[in-house]
């Protein structure tokens, strides 16, 4: 089932994702020149008009080749010389080596390749404004070596003396010493990158990936509508449900400080006690010990399940930070205790913590004051998993990738920002980072920030299939 409506939002969403970090206003654009505007002017003798002379027109040169605007400033593309050509490919292959170590925690030296003024350095060491990408979390301790498939750079052009922009592209192949089936497919880049002229050299300010888009993956299913889509530095997967009746709340088996459950083993076990799941997210927060821990199956705070309170950390009275699903299908966010939220229909809910799953949106309107700042540990650029709900009803689950090469992830302001764009008019942040995960039709649609596969959870929005 087709809905116009949602890929024009879409669209605006690749569009706004399309910021670069330079600086705050600035985005690089490479296309034709434009077309100068021309404004006829009136010949005239003394103060009389002269009626039979024809109109002159004065012309602005027309740039003739790509053209850059950045920082408030408009440049011209030119060819660098062959002498600045070498000097910056060395570099940017020197810089784009390390750029695809860094991100399974074995480049050391990329900072150093790196303008320390622009907002990409923020995002990838951290600063005042944002906490850094947390690279340590990937299974670098099992990588037994690495080869580039694909590393290269091309496209040189120079804008005035400042800046210089290039393709860059590579493909990280990782053998892993764990296992000899185990591989990461997300250790891969295609963008375009700009270079800053410092008086310490020509340093990466920025990267944007190229073929930015939104593509939709049809499904058999006429209540869902799937989307992938690229910005400039993140991507990430949409499902719309317009019938929130087929969703609810799954859970482990049984809340104890042992395994959990990733997505997938949760749809299998109710598949096997007898339900129909077509796919889901997951969760709320949960007792975690770091990626990696087996202490995944204790979720925190209150979980409702079809009805049923199922767990109460606090008790029945004390209100807590959830976000629930009613029995008619509304989505609601707020501090409510379970007694409340069963008062209010609610027959669904699971907790997330205020700094770790904020409401992004209430009745519309982002919730700028309550979005936890991006310098917070974990609230930077990271995997997200969101949950919301339009005007008509429809369900928005979207999943974020992050930690990765082409996509460093989300702060919870983008989060807001692109569930807003899809059309959210309630939505929350769910449990991120290395638990992040969708899955559709048994197959996993987010690309997780682990060789080894999905996070187990103790929680999981699921839906059911169609009958």
């Amino acid at each position: 089932m087709k809905n116009p409506k949602a890929t024009m939002i879409i669209l605006l969403v690749a569009c706004c994702l399309a910021l670069t970090s330079c600086g705050a206003e600035s985005q690089p654009i490479s296309t034709a020149g434009t077309t100068a505007s021309q404004e006829p002017q009136t010949s005239r003798a003394g103060s009389e008009e002269t009626a039979d002379t024809a109109p002159e027109t004065t012309e602005e040169a027309t740039p003739s080749g790509p053209i850059l605007e950045i920082d408030g400033m408009v440049l011209e593309g030119t060819e660098p010389s062959p002498e600045l050509a070498q000097e910056i490919r060395q570099t940017a292959q020197e810089a784009l080596r390390e750029y695809a170590l860094f991100f399974i925690y074995m480049g050391f030296d990329l900072e150093r390749y790196v303008d320390p003024e622009s907002r990409l350095h923020d995002y990838l060491f951290g600063s005042d404004s944002y906490s850094r990408i947390y690279n340590e979390y990937y299974n670098h301790e099992y990588i037994e070596s690495w080869d580039f498939s694909e590393f290269e750079t091309d496209d040189y052009i120079l804008y005035g003396d400042e800046y210089l922009t290039m393709n860059v592209r590579y493909k990280l192949d990782i053998a892993f010493s764990r296992s000899d089936d185990m591989q990461d497919d997300n250790q891969k880049l295609d963008a375009l990158w700009t270079f800053r002229n410092t008086e310490n050299g020509w340093k990466l300010c920025d990267s944007t990936n190229n073929n930015i888009s939104m593509t939709e993956t049809e499904t058999s299913d006429p209540d869902v509508q799937i989307f992938e889509f690229t910005g400039k530095d993140l991507n990430g997967t949409a499902l719309i449900l317009s019938d929130a009746s087929r969703l609810f709340c799954g859970t482990v088996p049984e809340f104890v400080y042992d395994y959990g459950q990733t997505v997938p083993e949760m749809i299998d076990s109710y598949e096997n006690a007898g339900y129909n799941i077509s796919g889901g997210i997951n969760g709320g927060n949960f007792d975690d010990g770091g990626t990696g821990s087996s202490y995944t199956a204790m979720p925190l705070g209150v979980v409702i399940s079809e009805g049923e309170p199922v767990f109460a950390e606090y008790g029945y009275d004390t209100a807590c930070h959830i976000t629930g699903l009613t029995k008619d299908g509304k989505l609601i966010s707020g501090n409510f205790s379970i007694n409340e939220a069963l008062q209010l229909g609610v027959r669904d809910a699971v907790y997330t913590t205020e700094k770790d799953g904020p409401f992004l949106i209430i009745d519309g309107e982002i919730q700028y004051s309550q979005l936890t700042d991006p310098s917070v540990y974990g609230a930077g650029k990271n995997p997200r998993t969101a949950i919301g709900q339009r005007a008509d009803g429809s369900i928005i689950m979207l999943v974020i990738n992050g930690r990765q090469p082409s996509s460093l992830g989300a702060s919870f302001e983008d989060l807001a920002l692109i569930m807003k764009e899809f059309g959210a008019v309630t939505a929350a942040a769910m449990d991120g980072g290395t638990s992040s995960q969708m899955i559709w039709d048994d197959t996993i649609l987010n690309h997780p920030f682990s060789a080894f596969g999905l996070r187990m959870c103790p929680t999981a929005w699921l839906i059911k299939g169609s009958y």
